[in-house]
């Protein structure tokens, strides 16, 4: 069982009784309304420019991807 905290942008994997199995955080969760546009310029359109400047970046998303809008 997953039990997101939408204020703590946290998630726990809970076992049978409700303890916490696992933790972790996230950032950002986009709902299916977002094209994929909308996505890179809120994410990816920073970390490239930075990527240019010379610094190390790391861009991580998980999910089904272009799943929507393909004209975006």
């Amino acid at each position: 069982m997953f039990s997101p905290d939408k204020h703590n942008k946290d998630v726990q994997e809970l076992n049978e009784t409700g303890q916490v199995v696992k933790s972790w955080s996230y950032d950002h969760v986009f709902g299916p309304e977002c094209t994929n546009l909308y996505i890179f310029n809120m994410m990816a359109s920073g970390l490239i420019d930075a990527a240019i400047e010379g610094y190390n970046t790391v861009l991580f998303m998980y999910g089904q991807t272009s799943s929507g809008d393909c004209l975006n």
